[in-house]
């Protein structure tokens, strides 16, 4: 079964850090947080072409995994920018028994290659949904987060434990670390 119980509070912690960090001092447009997802899915599927080394910032830690909480976090930190309650959604989805959560879906598949292009079309349909302010907006990107859990969890990834590590990293980061727009 796919864990979704820390989300909420992980959301509120990330978003704090980002704000903390300047992240939201000013207004981000929602297409360039969804261009920005989509660079962490593209960064997870460098690591895995390249042998999946250890993370560059979190070394005890192997760089896809890393990539992919990374994808997780910014999901979770727009989400609480935007007051968007995931967990509540995906555990309604669960508790329904919608094939995204369950054990072995083939909702996401085996090779990572594909499974990354599936999180990449769901994180394009949410971002378009964002961006046009459609009302199931939501939805979209809890569905993306479920995406990104399960494929963690088919591989034997532990994403709760690489959410936490780099949240706490990133906690350590300068405010404006990179002083970059978006």
């Amino acid at each position: 079964m796919i864990d979704v119980s820390k989300w909420r509070e992980t959301q509120k912690a990330v978003h704090a850090t980002a704000k903390e960090k300047g992240w939201w001092d000013e207004p981000r447009p929602d297409g360039a947080i969804f261009a920005l997802i989509h660079s962490e899915l593209s960064e997870c599927l460098e690591y895995l072409r390249n042998g999946n080394q250890p993370d560059d910032h979190c070394p005890e830690l192997d760089g896809a995994t890393v990539e992919l909480a990374d994808a997780a976090i910014r999901i979770m930190d727009y989400a609480e920018h935007r007051g968007f309650d995931l967990q509540e959604w995906m555990e309604g989805v669960i508790a329904d028994g919608d094939m995204l959560a369950e054990e072995g879906s083939d909702y996401i598949p085996d090779d990572d290659g594909s499974a990354l292009f599936m999180i990449h079309y769901a994180v394009s349909a949410a971002g378009d949904a964002c961006v046009r302010g459609k009302h199931h907006s939501k939805d979209l990107l809890a569905v993306v987060s479920l995406a990104i859990l399960d494929m963690a969890n088919a591989r034997g990834w532990d994403i709760w434990h690489a959410i936490e590590v780099k949240a706490a990293y990133n906690k350590t980061r300068p405010v404006k670390h990179g002083g970059k727009k978006f």
